[in-house]
């Protein structure tokens, strides 16, 4: 289906876009819960734990924070051109 309409643009709705934006936002609402679950938990210094691992779990925390912030950009973009759908589309 995702490549279907990946080639053919012209068949794009406007509610097809709203459910990307949608979608966009519950994987943001998903991550924020996640980042609740996991960051005392990624973040603590353990004595048991190695260095290296400790490490690599923090640089995994980092890089989700990063994703996090460019995907509330992205989703802020696509929410913008939702309310705009019809004046991107049509020229």
């Amino acid at each position: 289906m995702a490549i279907f309409v990946m080639l053919n643009t012209h068949r794009i709705t406007k509610i097809t876009f709203r459910w990307l934006v949608g979608a966009v936002f519950f994987s943001l609402f998903y991550d924020l819960f996640w980042f609740g679950m996991k960051t005392a938990e990624y973040d603590q210094d353990q004595k048991a734990d190695g260095g290296m691992e400790r490490n690599i779990r923090r640089f995994s925390l980092y890089m989700s924070y990063a994703s996090f912030f460019v995907r509330l950009l992205v989703a802020l973009v696509y929410w913008k051109d939702s309310l705009d759908y019809e004046s991107i589309m049509l020229g």
